[in-house]
């Protein structure tokens, strides 16, 4: 930026030295011709060396880098396998007590996992008011009869009880077990101010389905009791992923 004042006490210098010279002029011309040279040469120094420090300024520009940063927004379930479900039961005594996992058997069981860039909330619903037969739909059977667990199988650090919180956890029995119902309910939520944001190894979970068994929330009247009509009873569950 020009400095006003400093090239005006400049110019005011230049003006003083040239009232001065022109004072002087009568005396300098009785000089011999090689001094007159010598002084003409001085003031014409002086004058080129004040203008032009007068009149230089630094050199400098300025530059501009825009920075952003840009969070796009990680959402994803994953059925990793047991995304059909489905109990048969072929005797009496399945009949009496219901089927669920238990020992060798693992047949009734989902996987799922959740990658998310932010905490979310993972919720369940059937589709259905009940489940319905496919051979006749007069054909219903109330969704109490069927329920489900969830055991965590992931990273430690995110574990029921660290970063997730499931009122439904399966501890080797179904004690905790939900029914199905036709509204959405939370299976699996932050607890409490943690953060369960993460990668699929970080949150993975298996759903342990039950059908007749009386275990937990279900039902205690056993198929046998209910004397339902023989058919296939089926219904849709959405596994429903949000972010908080």
């Amino acid at each position: 930026m020009v400095n006003v004042k400093k090239i005006c006490r400049r110019l005011f210098f230049l003006y003083i030295c040239f009232k001065f010279a022109k004072k002087l002029k009568p005396k300098i011309i009785n000089l011999n011709p090689m001094l007159m040279k010598k002084f003409k040469l001085a003031v014409a120094a002086i004058a080129v060396l004040f203008a032009g420090s007068m009149f230089a300024q630094p050199v400098h520009d300025n530059g501009v880098v825009p920075v952003a940063v840009t969070l796009n927004s990680v959402l994803r379930l994953n059925i990793v396998s047991g995304g059909n479900i489905e109990f048969v039961f072929n005797n009496v005594q399945e009949y009496k007590v219901g089927k669920a996992n238990g020992g060798a058997n693992d047949l009734y069981t989902t996987n799922v996992t959740v990658a998310a860039s932010n905490d979310w909330n993972l919720r369940l619903m059937a589709e259905d008011a009940t489940l319905i037969g496919t051979d006749d739909n007069g054909n219903t059977m109330a969704l109490d009869n069927v329920g489900y667990a969830v055991s965590f199988n992931g990273i430690a650090a995110y574990a029921f009880a660290a970063k997730n919180a499931c009122a439904t956890a399966y501890v080797g029995t179904y004690a905790n077990a939900a029914v199905l119902t036709n509204a959405y309910v939370d299976v699996i939520t932050p607890n409490g101010a943690s953060h369960n944001a993460g990668e699929v190894t970080d949150n993975d979970f298996i759903f342990y389905w039950a059908a007749g068994t009386g275990a937990g929330a279900l039902t205690n009247t056993s198929f046998i009791e209910q004397n339902l009509t023989p058919d296939r009873y089926v219904t849709n569950v959405f596994l429903n992923l949000e972010r908080l």
